[in-house]
């Protein structure tokens, strides 16, 4: 399934680690370790789920950066 979301929040929660909140246009439903695609222009990204599936109304991510090389 497919649907459009709003970053709400991005919260640094280490040096390399940032809390990333995104606010569905349609919830979409889940399972315990599932995954979420981001769709950006020009490549599509795959990231695990953090937030609780019984949050009904938005997905939680943890993005860790990495050093380019």
């Amino acid at each position: 399934s497919l649907t459009q979301g709003l970053i709400l929040k991005v919260t640094p929660m280490r040096k390399d680690v940032f809390q990333i909140l995104i606010k569905p246009k349609t919830y979409i439903e889940f399972k315990a370790g599932q995954y979420l695609q981001l769709c950006l222009e020009k490549e599509t990204l795959s990231y695990s789920i953090a937030s609780s599936p019984l949050d009904k109304n938005l997905y939680e991510l943890h993005l860790r950066l990495e050093e380019a090389y």
